[in-house]
């Protein structure tokens, strides 16, 4: 009897304290849910930040508040690139931060870049490839390459890289079209060291 007794004292503590991490999750999720009233008051703002990264005009339809999983994400429905010749749509991002880590570090942790069903143009233009939306000028090739950088150490940082639902068309120089359907994968950084996954 002497043993069992602190053994049902630990699992009393145990279960207390899984009791309390579910009712601090379901209150964050509560909280995090509330502000999606708020975010769409930033809309612009969003938009006015993704125009100037992607050096092209964006509109988004809607954005609302959520979870992924673990993570609290800003959910944007159906993004427009007005590039030309053809504008580029996505049906929805997912831009999450690591909750943990942002608690610990006192600050934004990025967490999850998720994108939803997106279809691309590509072509190849003498040494170049080019992106249908999204324009690129061989007078300011250095800036272009800046721009580049600046998104990759965006996207480096992610805890989690995820694309559902992608298609590409490829048109070559010789004008060799290699249509690519239905690629999904995911990209995971731990520490800077990144495991991919794809089909």
């Amino acid at each position: 009897m002497s043993h069992k007794a602190p053994i049902h004292k630990l699992l009393k503590k145990v279960w207390l304290g899984v009791a309390v991490l579910i009712i601090f999750a379901a209150l964050c999720s509560s909280v995090f849910r509330s502000l999606t009233p708020l975010a769409t008051h930033y809309k612009k703002d969003v938009e006015h930040h993704l125009t100037q990264l992607l050096g092209e005009p964006v509109s988004i339809h809607s954005m609302q508040t959520g979870w992924y999983w673990f993570h609290p994400v800003l959910q944007l429905n159906h993004i427009t690139i007005h590039g030309k010749p053809d504008a580029i749509h996505i049906k929805k991002l997912f831009v999450g931060v690591n909750l943990f880590k942002s608690l610990i570090h006192w600050r934004i942790q990025p967490g999850l870049l998720y994108i939803d069903t997106i279809h691309l143009v590509a072509r190849k233009k003498g040494t170049q490839w080019a992106v249908d939306g999204l324009s690129i000028n061989p007078q300011v090739h250095y800036a272009f390459v800046e721009h580049t950088q600046h998104l990759i150490a965006i996207l480096a940082p992610q805890e989690r890289l995820l694309i559902k639902h992608a298609s590409i068309d490829l048109f070559t120089d010789n004008r060799h079209f290699i249509p690519i359907k239905n690629l999904n994968f995911s990209i995971v950084n731990h520490g800077m060291n990144y495991k991919i996954k794809g089909t």
